[in-house]
């Protein structure tokens, strides 16, 4: 079964900052994670890096169309997407988009039937070729085409066809409900996330590099990643509720995949209210992350520390125990630098951060024009 994971509770949305409404507050993750209900287990897609076109053959894809939520009638609310051959011509966004293959199961009673179409990933151009037409009719090879001849509109990202895709070269493959949850149920497994759209537009297009010059695209390293497993140690406020739980963590710059953000408001009418998104879980410094045999300890750049709102008994006197605060002094204190011999007009002696000798100015003893602030 899949679904959609939410917070437990409403983590940070308890009391005065719990949403009133709409499920989307709510919301841990827009994946879909998978559960198995003969186990008790449950699996996620973590991130592994991009396809590197100088080490991988032209990759042979296929992509299902199957219904991954279901509406309470017993019809299809929402299905997985895979992109039509060519997008000249169709609406791109709203209730009429119609840029992916629709789902239209073979009857009321066939509501979990897949249907396959084949793709395929050029190592060449590195672009993605399909071999279905945009009626759905199996053929000829042929480039996917959603640039010539399609406008888009200011909120592009609406007009993307994201899905994912699996590597096999025949639909054959994955044509069932049960062969896909038991492909996503096996570790290691790849499954490709193919964004289609304006150029540049997806929130995680891949960019090639290609050698002036040179034929072959160059392979970039893959990010670093690793698991950590919570416990109440390696999470930064002691809290308990994901212990035993693994993050699989990738490491994209100053970016990290894996870890849920959500708004939460801190604060109060007394110092000032504001929003911030929060992490979950939060990761203490110095975490063991491990990768196989290789294990990485997690340093944060900084910390932020929110301090928790006192009660209004929180506050008290000072004890007794301060005698004298001290005595503020009555009268100007005088230089020490008694034997230099002011000037009567007031300059600054200090050029590009040395001493220099001018007019009216004299070097301290020790000092000359080229010591340093």
């Amino acid at each position: 079964m899949e679904f959609e994971p939410v917070w437990k509770n409403a983590k940070y949305y308890t009391g005065v900052l719990k949403p009133a409404d709409g499920m989307e507050n709510f919301r841990a993750s827009h994946d879909q994670w998978l559960f198995d209900t003969a186990t008790g287990m449950v699996y996620k897609r973590v991130s592994a890096g991009m396809i590197q076109p100088s080490v991988t053959a032209d990759l042979g894809l296929v992509c299902p169309t199957y219904c991954v939520k279901f509406s309470r009638g017993g019809g299809c609310e929402r299905y997985s997407k895979c992109p039509k051959a060519s997008w000249a011509g169709l609406t791109l966004e709203g209730d009429s988009k119609n840029t992916a293959y629709a789902y239209v199961p073979p009857g009321r009673r066939a509501i979990t039937a897949v249907q396959v179409y084949k793709y395929k990933w050029k190592k060449s151009d590195v672009q993605l070729y399909t071999f279905t037409n945009n009626d759905g009719v199996a053929g000829a090879e042929t480039k996917l085409d959603a640039t010539t001849n399609v406008v888009y509109g200011e909120y592009y990202w609406g007009s993307t066809v994201s899905g994912f895709m699996y590597p096999f070269d025949s639909t054959v493959h994955m044509d069932s409900k049960a062969e896909i949850d038991a492909y996503h149920k096996s570790d290691g497994n790849l499954i490709y996330k193919v964004g289609v759209g304006k150029l540049g537009g997806y929130d995680s297009w891949s960019f090639f590099v290609k050698e002036k010059g040179k034929t072959d695209y160059v392979s970039l390293e893959n990010p670093l990643s690793c698991t950590v497993t919570m416990d109440s140690q390696t999470d930064a406020n002691g809290g308990t509720d994901y212990v035993g739980t693994k993050f699989a963590l990738t490491f994209y710059g100053m970016f990290t995949e894996g870890l849920s953000w959500e708004k939460a408001k801190l604060g109060n009418g007394a110092v000032g209210e504001n929003e911030q998104y929060l992490p979950s879980p939060q990761v203490a410094d110095g975490t063991l992350c491990v990768n196989g045999d290789t294990k990485y300890r997690l340093k944060a750049d900084a910390v932020s520390v929110i301090p928790d709102e006192l009660p209004s008994t929180g506050c008290t006197l000072f004890g007794t125990s301060m005698n004298s605060p001290g005595n503020l002094p009555t009268s100007a204190e005088s230089t020490t630098n008694t034997a230099v011999t002011p000037t009567d007009v007031s300059k600054m002696c200090v050029d590009k951060k040395e001493f220099t000798k001018a007019t009216g100015c004299s070097y301290l003893a020790g000092m000359s024009s080229t010591s340093r602030l």
